[in-house]
Formats: structure tokens, sequence, C-alpha cells
């Protein structure tokens, strides 16, 4: 769970390897989990990729996925720059 002032978050982390993808039904559990926690967004991150069925869906949700190679480039970032610079552009 994320709290920075008003906004109110959630994540769902896995690890999974490149060949086994998150799907959309994998998506819409973590949505509906949202709303039910009643947060404003939610981050799905996985070590691997997501199908393009779950990263359709959530182009009119308020939902950032985040695969594995996003996110070896978030912690790259953080490294370098502070994780607060990259945090700050992210819950935006």
């Amino acid at each position: 769970m994320i709290y920075k002032d008003n906004f109110f978050a959630v994540a769902e982390c896995k690890r999974y390897s490149k060949t086994n993808k998150v799907t959309r039904p994998d998506i819409q559990k973590f949505h509906s989990a949202i709303i039910d926690c009643k947060a404003d967004k939610g981050f799905f991150i996985t070590t691997g990729e997501f199908t393009k069925y779950a990263e359709s869906y959530v182009l009119d949700k308020p939902i950032k996925l985040i695969n594995g190679e996003k996110l070896v480039e978030m912690i790259q970032h953080g490294t370098k720059f502070g994780a607060n610079s990259y945090m700050k552009n992210l819950l935006e």
C-alpha cells in the first residue's frame, strides 16, 4: 500500500519468468481489489511480461503495469538519481 497526502494506491507483485505472462483475468481480479480498497491507483508489477489482452484492459483503468524490463529500469534510475525522483513521476 502506498499513502501520500490524500493519495492511496495498492500494488501486486508477481515473480514470473518471461514465458509465464500475467493475463487479463489476473488484472481483472486486481482491478476488483483496487475498487474494494477504494484506492486511487494500482500498480501490477511482474518480473515477466503481460499479455496483450492484459495491456489493453488497463487502458481506461487506474492501473499501471510494470514488467520486468521496466522494473530493472526503475531500479537503475533509483540507484542513480534516488528513488524519490522516479516515484514522484510514477504517482502522478
